[in-house]
């Protein structure tokens, strides 16, 4: 056995991880803990900004907070979350990456109640499916901005209807990777095993 190791830790390919050191990547999927599937995690914030260039731009808001994971295996969690929730809703479907950007189509719901049961604790186990009836496949487009991954741009429609209810209507969303929300986020969603092995 000593032997094979010394073999394999002589190729270069293996020598970051033989010499102690790990890879960028061996480290990212440690930090994940119980979810090294999870290929990339954005967040997302509606911005006021034309272009949707501008991270200060972001509008601030208590519901409709959008989180997404992509997973290794093409699956797409999207965490839409308000403050003071009732329930919590994870939205679940496929992706696929092209030249503009990530494709989404979601199809289900996933819904847990945040009501404490008889001894103070959330059951996130304990949740329902939910089919969706919009099942648009939606493009979160490249982003050539610094700092922000993709964008995206809601339609007129949208716009008309932002514009009606407020004083200084978003354009669209910004997705950027942030480290501490990711932490937390994940960290909600390895209690929910029935996401968690997407």
């Amino acid at each position: 056995m000593k032997k094979l190791l010394v073999l394999l830790c002589s190729g270069l390919f293996f020598l970051s991880a033989c010499d102690g050191n790990k890879t960028p990547e061996q480290e990212e999927a440690e930090a994940k803990g119980e979810l090294p599937n999870i290929s990339l995690f954005i967040s997302s914030c509606e911005s006021t900004d034309s272009l949707l260039c501008n991270p200060d731009s972001c509008v601030a808001t208590d519901c409709g907070i959008e989180d997404y994971y992509f997973t290794l295996k093409g699956n797409v969690v999207q965490r839409v979350s308000c403050l003071g929730e009732e329930d919590a809703l994870w939205v679940i479907g496929k992706y696929r990456v092209g030249d503009s950007g990530i494709v989404c189509q979601m199809d289900k719901v996933y819904m847990v109640s945040l009501k404490p049961g008889p001894d103070g604790t959330v059951n996130y186990n304990k949740g329902e499916y939910v089919n969706l009836e919009n099942k648009e496949p939606h493009l979160l487009a490249r982003s050539a901005c610094k700092g922000i991954l993709y964008t995206k741009r809601y339609s007129e429609t949208q716009l008309t209807e932002l514009r009606q209810r407020r004083e200084s209507a978003p354009f669209g969303r910004i997705y950027s990777q942030k480290k501490d929300r990711e932490e937390v986020m994940v960290a909600e969603l390895k209690k929910v095993k029935v996401l968690a092995d997407l």
